[in-house]
């Protein structure tokens, strides 16, 4: 018997790295706002802000070359498939207003 992620389960898990990459994006938009434009954060926490910046940036260039593979993949079955987004709610602009 043979163990492991088959190739469907390691596209899954590319696929979800790459919607949470988005997530932690969009957090530091609103940590980028809240330091820069209100003042919100200490020295510390606009360095640690950077920081995860600069990782997450990393991170998307690490996944890069698996965004062009679709999702779901070609031998999924239709009927099974359920759109990962479609309960999502509409996020904001990133503006900080």
């Amino acid at each position: 018997m043979r163990t492991g992620l088959t190739p469907r389960d390691l596209q899954g898990a590319r696929f979800r790295c790459l919607e949470e990459v988005e997530s932690v994006r969009y957090s530091i938009q609103d940590l980028e706002c809240a330091s820069w434009h209100l003042k919100w954060l200490t020295g510390s926490g606009q360095r640690l802000v950077k920081q995860s910046a600069e990782t997450i940036e990393q991170v998307e260039h690490n996944i890069a070359p698996h965004k062009k593979q679709p999702w779901p993949p070609p031998s999924a079955q239709p009927s099974a498939v359920i759109s990962r987004n479609s309960n999502k709610p509409a996020k904001p602009t990133g503006r900080c207003d």
